[in-house]
């Protein structure tokens, strides 16, 4: 009896699109906030990448030179590193978390060639299902559309 009411609040909670909404939200950044803390690995597939240049860590990007280009690229997220395999495979090693917004997920990285860059993870309700990786140098931004695998 106690597991049909449960059931019961579960469906009227999830018949609301709103609800559907904000629990596959909170289940993704629930999935991806754990990087960084487990020792499995992740693995997200990119299918759409982008690139642009900037001023400055603080500035919006200015210009696009890769705009939202189909691609499949397996990113795997380790405890403390992340490796991107495009053309090139790239790694980047976690040194901390850093403060971001609510919805998003922020780490201070080292690349192979111990440049520092942010890795930063977020959903975003209107793509329910998805999550946008980038990784930001102060002049350049490279984002990549993923789904989990």
């Amino acid at each position: 009896m106690t597991s049909l009411v449960i059931w019961e609040n579960y469906r009227i909670f999830t018949s609301n699109k709103k609800m559907k909404k904000l629990l596959t939200l909170v289940a993704m950044l629930a999935t991806f906030s754990s990087f960084g803390q487990e020792s499995k690995i992740t693995y997200l597939r990119a299918h759409n990448a982008s690139m642009g240049v900037r001023q400055d860590e603080n500035s919006p990007v200015s210009e696009w030179i890769v705009d939202d280009r189909e691609v499949n690229i397996l990113v795997e997220l380790h405890q403390t590193k992340v490796v991107i395999y495009s053309k090139t495979t790239q790694n980047y090693y976690v040194i901390n978390a850093v403060d971001a917004p609510t919805g998003t997920s922020k780490w201070l990285c080292k690349d192979s060639e111990a440049k520092s860059c942010y890795l930063v993870m977020r959903v975003d309700e209107n793509y329910p299902g998805l999550l946008i990786v980038a990784v930001e140098y102060d002049d350049l931004v490279w984002f990549y559309i993923c789904t989990k695998e």
